[in-house]
């Protein structure tokens, strides 16, 4: 079985390593195309694009140019603490910072994700773990997340990280001796993921949730402490991360959650604005988005941004279920995209039209956006459907590692559904389907674990039958 397991282990990240070249570095380089979101992120890290975008049709571009000092007041996501090295070693050898140095760092750790899965996670029949390598390889190297590693986008991050931090805890959770340095390693990367995003930084608190729950899988005091105090800090550290960044920043994000998200679409918009304390004058402004507008003026300093927080928005959509419910149903019509697919993942160099997506190696993505039902009842199905299914798995193991992996997998299922509101409330319907992203990321994560669940489930159901009456169904 060992043997067997190692081979799939080995032929699997090969595939990945195959697929993700050709893709990432050789013949053609995909990417994808800068939206305008990425350029507080290359002010925070002291980069500009080598060439303007916009000048040759709004390109992907794969090298920016390195000016003297970032600004961490523009930017100062976890993403800089291994972007910045990355960036000073481009510096000491030439002026330019080539991004397919940074889709390399993704890919290595990406190779080391799948390997910690396909090593340390035991299922016992050989088809089981030739399906969980084939999940891993048709669901996580799909070319609509390849896209993203040539990129300063930190739905890049969020991915890699969200699946390194995964597999380090089944790791955790399915050893016999949990050690502390797979445990610091854990917390390491949930730190990473949960500061990729402001809006995402309460995930940090679920991940802490998850690392508690490790505790009883090993008695020494050193161990527990340290989980105790990695699992306070991932919980507080990253709603403070963001504390400095510029007020623009958070201006646009606000406006947009309001103007391109509340207001959107509303009939009565006078009377929505009424009811966020807000003056009926702002109402030529619904349906706008922040950059159609100039957010700098005195009117919408005085009328708008000295008037409402995010918590104005939170109450407004918790008094008005109906307005909720819509913005629901219009995340669920982007919950199942890969990657959004209005920006193109072509250079100029490539020869391809700049909107053109990269395709060749999507059937898991496809399959995503056409066949699963891009609804509210859907996303709430799954996610109940899954808890369930943990739940039940956990009555069924009598193994504390198993039960650890399954509290945390109806923890996981928790997340979800606050995850699944959070960037249409955050950022409105402006780039939705991009910032739908994570959700989806998240949603891929659980779709593989409630896959080899289901697996579990049949084999146990089958194994029962066979005990009891010889039936081998």
């Amino acid at each position: 079985m060992q043997d067997s397991r190692k081979k799939i282990c080995i032929i699997t990240l090969a595939l990945c390593f195959i697929t993700a070249f050709i893709y990432l570095f050789f013949p053609m380089s995909v990417s994808m195309q800068d939206s305008g979101a990425l350029a507080h992120i290359e002010k925070g890290l002291g980069l500009s694009k080598a060439e303007s975008t916009f000048e040759n049709g709004n390109y992907a571009e794969l090298k920016y140019k390195i000016q003297e000092k970032g600004n961490a007041e523009e930017y100062n996501g976890a993403s800089t603490l291994y972007i910045s090295p990355l960036v000073s070693v481009s510096k000491a050898f030439h002026k330019n910072f080539d991004i397919r140095l940074l889709g390399l760092f993704y890919l290595i750790l990406m190779l080391a994700a799948i390997w910690i899965v396909l090593r340390h996670v035991t299922m016992k029949q050989t088809w089981q773990n030739i399906m969980l390598a084939a999940l891993l390889y048709f669901v996580f190297f799909d070319v609509a997340y390849l896209v993203y590693f040539n990129t300063l986008y930190t739905e890049a991050g969020f991915l890699v990280f969200l699946v390194l931090a995964c597999a380090l805890y089944a790791k955790l959770a399915f050893s016999d001796k949990p050690q502390k340095p797979t445990l610091i390693l854990y917390y390491l990367c949930a730190f990473l993921l949960c500061g990729m995003k402001p809006n995402i930084a309460f995930a940090g608190i679920f991940f802490a949730l998850m690392g508690l729950r490790l505790l009883p899988l090993r008695r020494g005091y050193t161990f527990r402490i340290l989980n105790v105090v990695l699992a306070a800090l991932i919980a507080v550290v990253p709603f403070f991360q963001f504390r400095d960044v510029m007020p623009a920043n958070r201006e646009q994000n606000l406006y947009n959650s309001v103007f391109y998200g509340i207001l959107k679409d509303q009939e009565d918009v006078p009377a929505a604005l009424e009811k966020l304390g807000l003056s009926s004058a702002l109402a030529p402004y619904a349906g706008t988005a922040s950059f159609q507008v100039n957010i700098d003026s005195d009117d919408l300093k005085t009328e708008f941004f000295d008037k409402i927080g995010y918590g104005d928005v939170v109450t407004y959509y918790l008094t008005n279920p109906s307005v909720f419910l819509d913005k629901w149903n219009v995340s669920a019509n982007n919950a199942f995209e890969n990657r959004p697919r209005y920006l193109g993942n072509y250079t100029v160099e490539s020869g391809k039209e700049a909107k053109d997506l990269a395709g060749g190696f999507a059937l898991y993505s496809t399959v995503k956006r056409t066949v699963f039902p891009a609804k509210t009842g859907f996303v709430l199905l799954f996610a109940v459907l899954f808890i369930v299914g943990a739940v039940y798995l956990r009555r069924k193991t009598d193994n504390g590692g198993g039960k650890a992996f399954c509290d945390a997998s109806v923890i996981l299922g928790f997340f979800s559904l606050l995850l699944f509101p959070v960037p249409v409330i955050t950022f409105g319907e402006s780039e939705l389907a991009r910032h739908m992203g994570v959700y989806a990321m998240l949603f891929d994560v659980m779709f593989v674990i409630a896959v080899c669940g289901i697996a579990l489930i049949v084999t146990q159901r089958r194994n029962n039958l066979k005990e009891k009456y010889g039936v081998n169904q």
